[in-house]
């Protein structure tokens, strides 16, 4: 009896181990206490097609991270930017990393810091997924999927996402 009950338990005891295991490693675009959420693409197709890119990083680590560059094969070049004000004229700007503090977030919204997409994939389509992958200085890289959107819909799950 006591034999039957121990391979219970520890049927058990793996079976839990191997659920815990499952849901980590479906948590999209996290990696070490970093998460990624609603990843996105605003495409405009054109003769020469245009991309930005936002979402939002969560850092529940104890220590700041520091992104230094993002890489898709959708793109020859990703590039981060931010958007000054100067005068009444909005400027881009290009910055080679971004910190994400500790237990904090960073948003990457229009009109602030984005990712400007260089030479972007003419086939993409709205509704297709893109993987990105978030580099950080200490060698880390997390995986993201962008949803790639039009203008309009990128504006309506903006507004959507402020809700919640």
């Amino acid at each position: 009896m006591k034999i039957l009950k121990k391979k219970q338990t520890t049927a058990l005891l793996c079976v839990a181990f191997l659920i815990g295991l499952a849901s980590s490693a479906l948590a999209s675009g996290a990696h070490e206490g970093v998460m990624v959420e609603n990843c996105r693409i605003r495409y405009i197709p054109a003769k020469e097609p245009k991309a930005a890119g936002y979402m939002a990083i969560h850092n529940h680590g104890s220590e700041a991270r520091v992104l230094v560059s993002l890489s898709t094969d959708k793109a020859e070049k990703v590039e981060m930017h931010e958007t000054l004000i100067e005068g009444n004229v909005a400027k881009m700007r290009q910055v080679n990393e971004l910190a994400i503090p500790a237990n904090g977030s960073l948003e990457m919204k229009s009109g602030g810091f984005h990712l400007m997409f260089q030479k972007i994939s003419p086939d993409l389509k709205f509704g297709d997924s893109v993987k990105l992958i978030l580099h950080f200085k200490d060698g880390a890289k997390v995986e993201a999927e962008a949803k790639v959107v039009s203008i309009h819909e990128d504006m309506d799950m903006r507004h959507e996402h402020m809700g919640h």
